[in-house]
């Protein structure tokens, strides 16, 4: 028997069979009736098609330069304007040092001449005190100077109480305290000197 010849379209469809099985997948003829091509999962200029992922973080900016080096130094700025010279000169003065007998006190051992004065020309900015194991009751700035009230409410006598200013020089151009502001400061200290005592009487009876 003799087996007839198969048309185009039978091998086309044989192709078309061949190419499904093996994952090759048969493109349309072209418009100028030349044969099919297949298409293997690339396009038309050979490269690879797929679906492209998400982008990642854009990663810190490196340094200046194509070596990796860092970029040159700019000039540097100009120097700030000079801070004010409100403190040229710091020092410490300590007042004299007193002993407390059992009951006495600062007041009535030294009276308003027991202070801590700054020298002249300069102005407290901090005080400070060694009271031992005596009551320290105040110590103040009194502008020039510190004053202080300290009483013995132990058994024992207290040597070695003394009072300390911490001074700075006034800057260029201030004026010191007159006359006058430094007898109200003291005027002040008479002051609070009384009403400390009077309050420690007061807790005695």
């Amino acid at each position: 028997m003799r087996i007839p010849k198969p048309s185009p379209a039978l091998l086309l469809a044989l192709l078309a069979l061949i190419f499904a099985t093996t994952g090759v997948s048969v493109a349309a003829t072209s418009g100028n009736g030349g044969a099919p091509h297949a298409s293997s999962g690339k396009d038309s200029a050979g490269t690879a098609t797929s679906r492209r992922g998400p982008r990642g973080l854009r990663g810190p900016r490196g340094y200046r330069g194509d070596d990796g080096s860092a970029g040159a130094q700019g000039p540097q700025g100009p120097q700030g304007p000079q801070g004010a010279a409100g403190l040229l000169k710091i020092q410490t003065v300590d007042s004299p040092a007193l002993s407390l007998g059992v009951g006495q006190n600062t007041s009535t051992v030294g009276g308003t001449s027991w202070r801590a004065t700054c020298p002249a020309g300069s102005y407290v900015v901090g005080t400070g005190f060694d009271a031992g194991i005596g009551n320290v009751d105040f110590v103040n700035a009194y502008g020039t100077f510190v004053g202080g009230f300290v009483h013995n409410d132990v058994s024992i006598t207290i040597t070695g109480v003394t009072l300390q200013a911490i001074c700075a020089q006034l800057p260029p151009g201030a004026t010191a305290a007159s006359t006058r502001a430094r007898s109200r400061a003291l005027d002040h200290y008479k002051a609070d000197l009384e009403a400390a005592a009077t309050s420690l009487e007061a807790a005695r009876k």
